[in-house]
């Protein structure tokens, strides 16, 4: 995959010549065309492809590429900003496909129908985990339940931005290393080093969590992922760190692997946490290896079945123990992170709820926005979570906007419910349990809407993608984006 970054624009015949490679999936071949862009805007907007700024004014705007391989996929993205009859400013950006030889019209003006709109199949980088910060108050207790010291070296797997190397390093003198896939995180990362003046103790790269050459250096590793993805990194931190390296799990735990210490939390919000940390072993280390070597053994002289001993059967007390360890165990499949106000209005303003409809959020966190969807739209709705301290939260908030009457909670694992008496689904999930989701979003009637904050749903073509600005509970501001689907769903052709 070849991408030219040289930009140089020129003029000719009254088009806007984009002397520069649009990104090309697949190898290079002949023959070659130019591409031929029309792209619609307001009058005053400044029009960027691919970064560069171009010089054309109007509202109709033409760019013509050099030649390129015919017979493959080419992509541009647009972004276009200008300020409203407010004096707003108002912006938005748009990934094209583009063919060789034909022209390709784009139109990005209000009301235009292709406005905050993404068409593309552009490649992008697959996350496991959504960036969540924790709480500084959290990072301390980590950081002070691992007994970081001066002379610990400290690897962040998934450092958001930053700010457990950072604290280890300004509060510790511990040496830090950060690692994250996101591009955006590891550039938040740098400029929280910078700021924080720990340049010198700390380094941050990019790059995948789970393939880092030289863990062995750390003396702590510090975690805020997936059950799953933890039960991924398990082998690899069991094998290389050394004994008496300490890893910190913010949240999620490692399956069997029972924590030596877990401490649970509130931060200043007043939202559990939970800290597990475990220390490496030098013992277990062997036997582990020695394990290795039993199951290699076994698999090359395979030994003559033996019949299974007959096992007592476990006693009551036993049984309910074990069953209230596992209900007590049991994590949710993502992070609970609140959907800002502004985006929770946007979500029901695109699925256009009114009075009669029945929204179904899964995975419903405090129950905003069923609450939301009552108080605003008179709409019926029903919040599933499955975890407990969620479904406490989303009852404390049914009760105190007085809207008993319309909305139910209910603690439930999404993947089991039947969804047909919903003709609005809400969601907050992870990409991949978008599409877990998807045999039960089918069975819903004709016509009913799903909306998605953040997360997209693949093989499913959205019907709208809107991208907007908005602060969280905590004042940060970021861009984000909303995903609407009616049923039946328009799945893409394999």
């Amino acid at each position: 995959m070849n991408r030219t970054r040289n930009f140089l624009l020129g003029k000719l015949a009254g088009l806007t010549i984009l002397v520069m490679t649009p990104l090309l999936l697949g190898q290079q071949a002949t023959p070659t065309q130019p591409v031929f862009l029309k792209v619609w805007v307001p009058s005053t907007a400044v029009v960027e492809v691919e970064g560069m700024k171009t010089a054309q004014t109007g509202e109709l705007r033409r760019y013509q590429s050099p030649a390129v391989p015919v017979g493959k996929s080419y992509y541009y993205t647009i972004k276009v900003s200008w300020k409203d009859a407010d004096g707003k400013d108002v912006s938005d950006e748009k990934v094209v496909r583009v063919q060789p030889g034909q022209e390709t019209t784009v139109d990005l003006r209000p009301g235009g129908g292709a406005l905050s709109v993404v068409t593309s199949d552009k490649p992008k980088i697959k996350l496991d985990v959504p960036f969540v910060p924790t709480p500084q108050e959290v990072v301390e207790k980590m950081l002070e339940l691992a007994n970081v010291t001066k002379d610990d070296t400290v690897y962040d797997l998934g450092c958001g931005d930053g700010r457990i190397v950072v604290t280890a390093a300004k509060k510790y003198g511990a040496r830090g290393v950060g690692i994250d896939l996101d591009p955006e995180r590891v550039k938040d990362s740098l400029d929280n080093v910078k700021k924080n003046g720990v340049e010198a103790d700390v380094e941050i790269r990019e790059g995948n969590a789970l393939q880092v050459k030289d863990l062995d250096k750390a003396s702590v590793v510090t975690l805020y992922l997936f059950p799953q993805v933890n039960l991924k990194l398990r082998p690899q931190l069991q094998k290389e760190l050394k004994p008496g390296s300490r890893v910190v799990s913010h949240d999620f735990h490692m399956g069997d692997w029972k924590p030596e210490k877990k401490v649970e939390m509130k931060d200043d919000r007043g939202r559990s946490h939970t800290v597990y940390l475990w220390t490496i072993e030098g013992e277990k280390k062997e036997d582990a290896k020695k394990d290795e070597k039993k199951d290699e053994s076994k698999k090359e002289e395979p030994k003559e079945a033996k019949k299974p001993e007959a096992k007592a059967e476990p006693k009551e007390d036993a049984k309910k123990e074990e069953a209230k360890e596992e209900k007590e165990d049991k994590k949710p499949d993502v992070i609970f992170v609140p959907t800002p106000q502004g985006i929770v209005d946007k979500m029901l303003d695109m699925a256009k709820v009114k009075e009669g409809d029945v929204v179904y959020d899964l995975g419903c966190g405090d129950g905003r926005i069923v609450v939301t969807a009552a108080r605003k739209f008179k709409a019926k709705g029903i919040g599933y979570d499955i975890d407990p301290q969620r479904v406490k939260e989303s009852l404390e908030n049914v009760k105190k906007n007085k809207v008993d009457e319309m909305v139910k909670i209910e603690q439930k694992d999404i993947f089991t419910l039947d969804l047909s008496g919903a003709n609005v689904i809400t969601l907050y999930l992870l990409p991949q349990l978008n599409v877990k989701l998807i045999p039960q979003l089918d069975k819903l009637k004709p016509g009913s809407r799903i909306v998605s904050h953040d997360f997209d749903m693949e093989g499913v073509t959205p019907d709208q993608v809107v991208k907007m600005k908005a602060k969280s509970d905590e004042g940060t501001e970021r861009e984000h984006t909303i995903y609407l689907w009616t049923v039946p769903l328009k799945k893409e052709k394999k």
